[in-house]
């Protein structure tokens, strides 16, 4: 898609910049600003501002930018970003105790005991909505490794692992969700509180923002 219908995009790029400045968003900047390719789209861009958005920033304007105004940052607070709606007060996490004592019943893996107490806490969840008349049904998210150097037959023998043992706790192919680059199932709809979906594989996307 470009000018006259068959303009590549960097091409679409250039014929762009002719006619207006350009505003470059980068999300998670953290972790998209250090590659070649990264280098490559921003000289593409040649962007009159690039807005870096980031919680974990690995570096700040100099004092010397910031006044002659070549550089800037805007700092929000955690509370502000709270009460927005973007993140959630805290995290309630598995106790140590409640994964030894997993450990000591069960000869499990590390990742089978995760998956197990994940499996466990679902079905208790399920059993409080219910009790208190509430049609919300649970979703659960298994996050594979987000290794950018990993081979691709790695993260499918990972969600092979999670798929067989869901399966193994009957678990019914409609009932699981997968997203990843490569493969996208059962997400229709998946934002519903009643959806029927339990389980979601996913990688990197919903992770980081």
């Amino acid at each position: 898609v470009g000018y006259g219908g068959e303009a590549i995009f960097d091409d679409f790029i250039m014929q762009t910049r002719k006619e207006r400045d350009l505003v470059l968003i980068v999300d998670e900047a953290h972790i998209e600003t250090d590659t070649k390719l990264a280098n490559e789209v921003v000289d593409l861009f040649d962007p009159r501002i690039i807005i870096k958005i980031t919680a974990t920033p690995k570096t700040l304007p100099d004092i010397s930018d910031v006044r002659q105004k070549k550089a800037g940052f805007v700092e929000v607070s955690e509370k502000d970003v709270i009460e927005s709606g973007l993140i959630k007060e805290k995290i309630v996490i598995q106790t140590k105790e409640e994964i030894e004592k997993l450990s000591e019943k069960k000869q499990l893996s590390e990742d089978e005991i995760m998956l197990e107490l994940a499996y466990n806490k679902r079905l208790e969840l399920k059993k409080i909505y219910e009790s208190l008349g509430l049609d919300i049904n649970p979703l659960v998210l298994i996050q594979l490794p987000s290794d950018f150097k990993e081979k691709e037959e790695i993260e499918t023998n990972r969600k092979d692992f999670v798929l067989s043992y869901l399966k193994a706790k009957g678990v019914k192919e409609k009932e699981i969700a997968i997203w990843l680059s490569n493969e996208k199932k059962n997400l229709d709809m998946i934002e519903k509180n009643n959806n029927e979906v339990n389980f979601m594989i996913f990688k990197v996307a919903p992770a980081t923002g």
